[in-house]
């Protein structure tokens, strides 16, 4: 585990990209504990809600804010329409604007809105080829909020790990920011942020292997193996629902192979003896197997 100088703030504005996961939540408490007092004036926390993140994932955002007294900044996307309907046939994207909202735990959308509203930009479902959802509604929202707060420049701090190195840019953005990877520039792993959590009074109420969580935030992610999204499908189908909504209204699906209607439709045909077999669900010829 890394020393503190590893999490000492750079100069000038900083952004702390939290996620709500166990990872970004190690970067945040060592971020704090390095930088005392805590420079209010030029640290902004982000946490990017989506309407899908899992009801474990808010309760944790809001505990890390009351137990360790820094204020989290609560952000959704907004589409703001400018001019005539869409209309996803015709392709008319210039008639809306990209905005944001400041929310807050008791206001945060609980069921899909601000998914919905990129959605409803695009006019069509994204997938694994056409990922627009987590650009748009977290990293692009909070660089809104950031200049809106009238920063020209600023540093990002992300919590990517050091076993985590493809996810490494290999450059900076071209961009008014730099991006921090302290986690990373400190050596920890995945052994060190579940290790740190043993030893935490509180933790976020979802499943945590050896550091991951299989589960992840959102809840019904279409980067998941399909056996996960088999699972949340069978487990809580008043949530798996909307994503299966969202297919029959745009006529498409999130992933390539299976609809959620499908999967849902085949988990309650089989029962509960298919997840009891390794290779049920698993996407082996595709190269898409994941580890459960």
């Amino acid at each position: 585990m890394g020393a503190p100088s590893n999490f000492i703030l750079p100069d000038g504005n900083v952004q702390i990209a939290f996620s709500g996961g166990r990872t970004s939540g190690k970067m945040l408490h060592d971020i704090i504990q390095a930088n005392q007092p805590w420079p209010a004036d030029r640290v902004k926390v982000v946490f990017t809600n989506t309407g899908k993140e899992r009801s474990e994932t808010l309760d944790f955002v809001r505990e890390c804010e009351e137990r360790w007294g820094v204020p989290i900044v609560w952000l959704e996307y907004r589409l703001r329409w400018t001019g005539a309907p869409h209309d996803p046939k015709n392709k008319i994207f210039d008639t809306g604007a990209h905005s944001f909202e400041v929310v807050s735990y008791e206001t945060a959308s609980r069921n899909g809105e601000p998914f919905e509203q990129i959605i409803e930009y695009f006019g069509f479902l994204p997938n694994r080829v056409a990922d627009f959802c987590s650009h748009n509604l977290k990293s692009r929202t909070a660089r809104r909020y950031c200049v809106a707060s009238g920063w020209k420049h600023w540093t990002t701090a992300i919590g990517i790990r050091a076993d985590e190195p493809k996810r490494i840019l290999k450059k900076q953005p071209k961009e008014r920011y730099r991006v921090w990877y302290p986690l990373n520039e400190a050596g920890d792993t995945k052994h060190d942020v579940s290790l740190f959590w043993l030893f935490q009074p509180f933790d976020l109420e979802l499943l945590n292997i050896d550091g991951v969580t299989p589960t992840g935030n959102c809840d019904g992610c279409f980067k998941k193996s399909e056996r996960k999204r088999a699972e949340f499908a069978r487990s809580e189908w008043h949530h798996a629902e909307w994503w299966s909504a969202q297919e029959r209204k745009y006529g498409g699906t999130f992933d390539k192979t299976t609809s959620w209607d499908q999967l849902h439709e085949y988990i309650s045909k089989q029962g509960d003896w298919l997840f009891g077999d390794n290779d049920a669900l698993c996407q082996r010829d595709g190269g898409e197997c994941a580890p459960w």
